[in-house]
């Protein structure tokens, strides 16, 4: 972990000096609070930082700074009651709200509020201050710099400590859609994979891919938990393709229940695969689930037989023919360890599948 800040103490203020952040962590709003001169010239009095990651929590924690105050002006976020120079949260999700503090104004100063953003600009998203006092909404970029001017006067709500808010929405309410950043689906053996990455993912529960043989009706094959990172990488294996066309998409679910489906993908398993094969493996649970693909039907003869030369289990399996799943169970007391899946074919044909339990 890097120093996060330094304060750097001059005359009769603190200003908050150097920023060093872990390199990581790479969506950050600077506030700055600056007296603005009569002919525009500005100088920096005092600033605060937020980052924002899906590491970090919305709770008041060590991983948070408090604001040491200053003799002259002042600008801090309240959490709690507690007033902050760094805080970290969790990324932003329908919305969220920075609640500034800031204190020891002088009525002889005009003053600027300068927001830069770092990485915040995402689909969906947007920002505005809001200024108590004038009732106003001042929008915000999520990119560069945005820079607002204000001034106090003897009105006590004028330099009311907490006149000004930061606020982000979506703009389509909801959660901010995610972006599928790629998405493909394509042949692997006797198998079909498919493998997605997305970006600005927040709040998302889960990803169900789902297959059609006609592009029109489909049905759930498989879900994968969100990361919920900025950047992601997602894949799923079909090992139930069947032949001809398959047709794939991937639903996203986000914690409240919005949903978003990406482009339809075709994959053809060509008729002339002919495979036998276990998945997955290593062996999850007690169960052997073993592939036939375009097998002919026929009694097919199965010895398990372990890493001794030991037969542990024997099977006669009658087989229909085509492209079919045979479970078969481990016996009970089997110890963990590599095995060879012995699959004798008509015609005294044999697949040696290595398998890890």
């Amino acid at each position: 972990m890097k120093k996060l800040f330094t304060l750097t103490l001059a005359a009769s203020f603190a200003v908050l000096h150097a920023f060093s952040t872990p390199d990581n962590i790479a969506h950050l709003v600077r506030s700055n609070l600056f007296v603005l001169g009569a002919g525009g010239d500005t100088t920096l009095v005092d600033g605060d930082l937020t980052q924002y990651d899906p590491t970090f929590t919305n709770a008041l924690d060590g991983m948070d700074a408090r604001k040491l105050s200053n003799f002259s002006e002042n600008i801090g976020m309240i959490r709690q009651a507690t007033t902050l120079v760094i805080e970290r949260r969790h990324t932003i999700e329908i919305n969220d709200t920075t609640f500034y503090r800031i204190w020891n104004l002088s009525t002889s100063r005009n003053y600027q509020l300068q927001f830069a953003m770092t990485n915040m600009d995402q689909p969906g998203l947007t920002a505005y201050l809001e200024d108590l006092y004038l009732n106003t909404k001042t929008p915000v970029g999520l990119s560069g710099t945005t820079c607002v001017n204000f001034n106090i006067n003897f009105d006590p709500l004028s330099y009311n400590a907490y006149r000004f808010r930061l606020v982000f929405t979506s703009a389509i309410g909801g959660t901010l859609p995610l972006t599928f950043v790629s998405q493909n689906a394509y042949l692997k053996g006797s198998s079909v994979k498919i493998d997605w990455n997305t970006a600005s993912e927040t709040n998302m529960k889960e990803y169900s891919v789902e297959r059609s043989d006609d592009g029109k009706s489909f049905k759930v094959i498989g879900t994968v938990k969100a990361n919920n990172l900025p950047v992601n990488s997602y894949s799923l294996t079909d090992e139930f393709a069947a032949e001809n066309a398959n047709y794939y998409r991937i639903h996203s679910t986000s914690v409240d229940g919005n949903s978003k489906y990406s482009a339809i993908m075709k994959v053809v398993v060509e008729n002339g695969i002919s495979v036998i094969k276990v998945f997955p493996n290593p062996i999850a649970g007690n169960t052997i689930n073993l592939k036939f693909v375009n097998q002919q039907a026929a009694v097919y003869n199965v010895r398990l037989v372990s890493s001794f030369g030991q037969c542990v289990m024997t099977k006669e399996i009658s087989y229909a023919g085509g492209t079919g799943v045979q479970n078969l169970a481990i016996p009970s007391g089997m110890p963990h360890g590599i095995y060879q899946l012995e699959v004798t074919k008509p015609g005294i044909s044999k697949n040696n599948i290595s398998i890890i339990y």
